[in-house]
């Protein structure tokens, strides 16, 4: 069974990561439920709110904030998500623009 930095979906994620952010920014601690940690950043540009929401489930020491970094080099990662949502100021309707996740196994 590959580890998770070996698979193709860590590939595909670091590319995604990298077209949205910096390997600096820091990610707030969002929230724990049914074992995932999540975590949360907002960037606001060119009159577009974007959200990148990170979710996993792991065996390592978390943080408040943690930067994309650090979140790329989880230990014992068991399960990862990465969505992007973006939405236009004033308006309700968030749109996904990238949903991508990666469970123990998947080859």
């Amino acid at each position: 069974m590959k580890q998770f930095k070996q698979t193709e979906f860590y590939q595909e994620l670091e590319a995604t990561i990298m077209e949205y952010m910096r390997l600096d920014l820091e990610f707030t601690f969002g929230g724990y439920s049914d074992n995932v940690f999540t975590y949360t950043y907002d960037i606001e540009s060119d009159g577009l709110n974007t959200s990148i929401e990170v979710s996993f489930i792991c065996e390592d020491t978390l943080i408040i904030l943690m930067t994309t970094e650090e979140l790329l080099n989880l230990k014992n990662v068991k399960y990862f998500s990465l969505r992007v949502f973006e939405n236009v100021p004033g308006s309700l309707i968030s749109e996904v623009v990238e949903d991508i996740d990666w469970r123990l196994g998947d080859e």
